[in-house]
């Protein structure tokens, strides 16, 4: 027996177009994925930036500060207006850098944050 006409047959369906999906499943699917996606990612990243934020509004005269490029020095000078760090990195020597630019506050017993690249 040739089974190929009858499958043939068999799959050839109904031949009218699909159903439509429902747009309301699919509106409540994307917006699930999206609350999912700002819980897990944007809000904790949020989060992050205001305490970046609050710290860089902090910083004051006399702190130690390390910027994003590596450069130690001390603030000795804070112009809130233009947002600029004025810092002294040796005698005689200082700089104005953006207060964006600091990558974190040093303390007084915290050492300087060595870099995760070991030499062995």
């Amino acid at each position: 027996m040739d089974w190929f006409p009858i499958l043939a047959i068999g799959s050839s369906g109904g031949g009218g177009a699909p159903e439509g999906g429902n747009w309301s499943s699919l509106l409540f699917l994307f917006s699930t994925l999206l609350f999912i996606w700002w819980f897990i990612y944007l809000n904790p990243q949020i989060k992050r930036q205001k305490e970046r934020d609050k710290l860089l509004e902090g910083v004051k005269k006399g702190d130690r500060v390390v910027t994003r490029g590596g450069v130690l020095g001390s603030v000795v000078g804070v112009k809130e207006k233009e947002k600029v760090v004025v810092l002294k990195i040796a005698d005689n020597v200082k700089i104005e850098i953006v207060r964006g630019a600091i990558e974190t506050i040093l303390t007084g017993n915290e050492s300087i944050p060595q870099d995760g690249n070991k030499d062995k």
